[in-house]
């Protein structure tokens, strides 16, 4: 096909344009006039670093990522993000290289250091051990208690 009209107004409810495009319909899959939702490519960016938009987190001094290094520890990189890419991706414009790891669920637990295990996609983590859970509840009755020095 080829893009023939592109309506300069934007619709402000949901961010769209209109086009029109002249095909062929060969097999009459489409009436005249029908609106369909399109998708344009409009450039491909050679060797450009792609990641989940949700790997990208917000703090005060910009964007970052975890990184996972090769010893299964994160570190926090300070990113730039780029350009969209369809639904759920963005493009890394600084921070990252081709080929490095990131941490795309569960960020708001890590902190630099901390030990990570890959999950390939669709997998889910394993349940927690009772060894895990007790160590657990051991940490959590360490700090606890009142504020303030002793009993009253």
């Amino acid at each position: 096909g080829k893009l023939d009209v592109v309506d300069n107004q934007i619709s402000s409810d949901s961010g769209t344009f209109r086009a029109r495009a002249l095909f062929n319909n060969t097999d009459n899959s489409l009436w005249p006039g029908q609106f369909v939702n399109v998708r344009m490519q409009l450039r491909t960016i050679a060797g450009g670093v792609v990641i989940p938009t949700q790997a990208v987190m917000r703090g005060p001094d910009g964007e970052y990522v975890y990184i996972v290094k090769p010893d299964s520890t994160v570190a926090m990189q300070t990113v730039k993000s780029g350009v969209e890419v369809g639904d759920s991706n963005v493009q890394i414009t600084e921070g990252l290289k081709g080929g490095e790891r990131v941490v795309s669920e569960g960020q708001f637990r890590l902190k630099p250091g901390s030990k990570v295990t890959a999950l390939k996609p669709g997998e889910t983590p394993a349940p927690p051990t009772d060894a895990e859970l007790k160590a657990a509840a051991q940490q959590d009755k360490g700090g606890g208690g009142r504020r303030g020095g002793g009993p009253r």
